[in-house]
């Protein structure tokens, strides 16, 4: 028996998640390619946050362990799973119980939409039934992680991408910037990259921006100083005609500054240039034109600066002569913002349940508990922080003690849980049985309000252990503790000697007895009277009741009893002279 038990152990292994709940996710698909005993997939995909979910999961069964073969499989119960969440097997008209002898297949679909962000354990209930040894009930935890939803644009995500107040929200630049500058929305800045999680404490529309510095432009070379002694090989020309080129750090030439300055001595600036710069080093060549008549152009001389630069001054020596070239650059930031918004909504009012019989009832008795819940959302129910499964209504009928909580969900997933509601179940008293001595009735029920009964009806007076019967009739006993919950004896038919007999005006024969589909009530009058006529069950219950005018003399009154069970009646004839009780059987 011990090795059965520590080979079934392995049982959760192979059903990981093939449980079922409320047929809420129909339409599972079993991947019959797999053929090796266990779960695919066995790890369940993350689920996000407010977003769709759906998997299909295929299981393989094993026919048999130890030699003792497996006759059944059954999915049996599961809590803890994610709010908003549902599952369901593919066999859930037949309670989720499995043949692997019929097929080793079975499947389990997970799909809703869920409204809790965490890490969950499910436990789920498996009962396999194995041959000799019979049950064997195995739990194990099925973990599930809801991951929060994320936001965001080119420039930055946000992780969430909203939720119920309070929320804090993590940031991180997406786009390479030398700098950047955030305000989000809530009174604070900052100026990282990945700036320090936020926290937004009231509901409410928040607008985000990120302005990032992503390069810097180029919009002016100005030469400020190069000695006047650059002309053509015949002395005709005595002022430069200046022109330059830019390169970038791989030698790609990313500008040219012609046409030709002509004849113009420094200072010059070429403005409106507006050349976007990245973060690395340029070069800037500046030459002097000369021509085919006066020769080559004259490479005056380079000047490299880092592309991340604001405005500067660059020198450089000139190419044959001992004289220095000095150019200032002017560059402005190119910055681009980027704008979102984050949605915080507000909490739920806190629910608060309300009770149809106060906070407690007598055992075998039921409750209503019910709860407000918001317009279009959904509320979920706990026992002493069991999730009761599928019990997804704004009131319920409870049985059974413990601490009821009741969580509501609105329509943007913000969740709010009411305070326990302490439900107390009360034991009923003992069955009060009693002893019959002649007319005298002993109850042996102690402890509790006693109250004695004849035909259903109170007994003024009667409320001790002991009690004598004075008129023929059904008598009983309930007892009832100081809550008021009570239990009732069985009801025995007392008519011997010492018991108020019957009126002397009034002579009743019942025939036949036992009787079938009918019976008559012959009696004999002295008088005139207004007759009523009960017939009463063994408790008591009156089954048939209907008052004539009892005429002076002989008389007969036929009654239909064939829809009634069969069993032992009193037939109760009461008038302003007295009563008379006949018993009367019913057969078949």
């Amino acid at each position: 028996m011990k090795g059965l038990l520590l080979s079934f152990a392995l049982l959760p292994v192979m059903l990981l998640s093939t449980s079922t709940i409320n047929a809420q996710c129909p339409g599972c698909l079993i991947d019959t390619t797999q053929t090796a005993v266990g779960l695919y997939p066995d790890t369940l995909p993350d689920v996000t946050l407010n977003q769709p979910y759906d998997e299909d999961i295929t299981f393989v069964m094993f026919t048999d362990t130890l030699g003792l073969t497996v006759n059944t499989f059954q999915i049996l119960s599961v809590s803890g799973i994610p709010f908003g969440l549902g599952w369901e097997c593919n066999n859930v008209t037949n309670g989720c119980v499995y043949d692997p002898s019929v097929s080793i297949y079975g499947c389990v679909k997970i799909c809703g939409t869920p409204l809790q962000a965490g890490t969950f354990n499910a436990l789920v209930t498996v009962i396999a039934d194995v041959q000799i040894v019979g049950q064997q009930t195995v739990t194990f935890t099925l973990p599930i992680t809801v991951l929060q939803g994320s936001g965001g644009n080119a420039g930055f995500t946000f992780t969430p991408a909203g939720g119920c107040q309070p929320l804090t929200i993590n940031y991180n630049a997406i786009v390479s910037a030398y700098d950047y500058l955030w305000d989000f929305g809530n009174g604070v800045n900052d100026t990282g990259a990945t700036p320090p999680p936020q926290v937004y404490a009231t509901a409410g529309d928040y607008p985000v921006a990120m302005v990032s510095t992503v390069g810097f432009q180029l919009q002016s070379i100005t030469v400020t100083g190069i000695p006047d002694n650059y002309g053509d090989l015949f002395g005709l020309e005595t002022t430069p005609d200046l022109y330059f080129y830019i390169y970038d750090q791989n030698g790609n030439q990313v500008f040219d500054s012609h046409p030709t300055v002509v004849d113009q001595l420094p200072p010059y600036t070429w403005s409106g240039l507006n050349l976007g710069l990245t973060n690395q080093v340029y070069t800037l060549h500046l030459w002097d034109e000369d021509g085919i008549l006066k020769g080559a152009d004259d490479d005056l001389a380079a000047v490299s600066w880092s592309g991340n630069l604001l405005s500067g001054t660059l020198t450089a020596t000139l190419t044959g002569v001992a004289d220095s070239l000095v150019i200032s650059f002017v560059t402005t930031p190119l910055t681009l913002t980027y704008n979102d918004t984050v949605h915080v909504f507000p909490l739920p009012a806190v629910p608060v349940i309300a009770a149809s019989n106060n906070d407690s009832i007598c055992e075998g008795d039921s409750s209503i508990l019910s709860v407000a819940v918001p317009i279009g959302g959904t509320v979920q129910w706990y026992n002493d922080t069991t999730l009761m499964i599928g019990v997804n209504t704004d009131s319920i009928v409870v049985l059974q003690p413990g601490n009821y909580i009741a969580q509501i969900m609105d329509t943007n997933g913000c969740g709010a849980s009411s305070m326990p509601y302490l439900f107390t179940v009360i034991p009923l008293p003992p069955k009060p049985n009693f002893a019959v001595n002649g007319n005298t009735l002993t109850c042996f029920v102690t402890g509790f309000n006693l109250q004695w009964y004849v035909n259903g009806i109170p007994i003024a007076g009667a409320d001790s252990n002991v009690w004598t019967a004075v008129t023929p009739g059904y008598y009983m006993v309930i007892a009832c503790n100081a809550f008021g919950c009570c239990t009732q004896s069985d009801s025995v038919l007392l008519t011997g000697a010492g018991i108020a007999n019957y009126n002397n005006d009034l002579s009743v024969k019942i025939i036949p007895n036992p009787a079938s589909s009918h019976f008559d009530i012959n009696y004999v009058s002295k008088s005139d009277l207004k007759t009523d006529m009960k017939l009463r069950d063994v408790n008591s219950r009156i089954v048939f009741d209907e008052s004539f005018e009892l005429k002076q003399g002989s008389n007969t009154k036929r009654v239909n009893c064939n829809y009634l069970p069969a069993g032992v009646y009193t037939v109760e004839m009461k008038n302003e002279k007295g009563s008379v009780i006949r018993k009367l059987v019913i057969g078949r």
